[in-house]
C-alpha cells in the first residue's frame, strides 16, 4: 500500500501476476476521487490516458456527471471477441453519463451507459422509478 498523506495512492495486487500489478488512484485538490487504474505496473499514472483508466467528472457541488472509461481492448481485439459472441461490456464496461433533473438538485434524470438508456422517475423527493425497478 502506498499513500499520499491519508489518501490511498496504490495497492499491490497480491496473487495476480506474481504481485507485479497494482491498483492506482488519484484525487483532486478537494480530496475527491478523480481517476483510477487497475491491474497496471507500479509506474503508471491514472491521470494519463491508458487502457482501463476510469476518470470521474464531478461538479463543484459533487454531482457526478460522468464516469469515463477507456476501453481495455484495442479495436481489433474487441472486434475479434465480438465475432466469437463475447459481449466485451461485461468485462470492460463502457462510460456512464448522468443527466441532472432540471430543478432537481442532485436528482438523476437519465442514466446512460453504452446502449443502455434509463430514465428516472420522481415523486417529490422520492425516487419511484430508475428505469430498472419501480418502487
Amino acid at each position: 500500500m502506498a499513500y499520499d498523506g491519508l489518501q490511498l495512492r496504490a495497492a499491490q495486487l497480491l496473487g495476480v501476476s506474481s504481485g507485479e500489478r497494482y491498483m492506482q488512484w488519484r484525487y483532486d485538490d478537494r480530496s475527491r476521487l478523480l481517476a483510477s487504474l487497475a491491474g497496471v505496473a507500479p509506474d503508471n499514472d491514472p491521470l494519463a490516458p491508458a487502457p482501463g483508466r476510469v476518470l470521474e467528472q464531478l461538479t463543484p457541488s459533487d454531482y457526478r456527471l460522468a464516469q469515463e472509461r477507456l476501453s481495455q481492448f484495442d479495436a481489433a481485439t474487441a472486434a475479434a471477441l465480438t465475432s466469437k459472441g463475447i459481449d466485451t461490456s461485461t468485462v470492460d464496461p463502457p462510460s456512464s453519463y448522468f443527466d441532472r433533473r432540471p430543478g432537481g438538485g442532485h436528482k438523476i434524470d437519465r442514466f446512460t451507459q453504452g446502449q443502455e438508456n434509463r430514465p428516472f422517475g420522481w415523486d417529490g423527493a422520492e425516487r419511484v422509478d430508475d428505469g430498472r425497478f419501480v418502487y
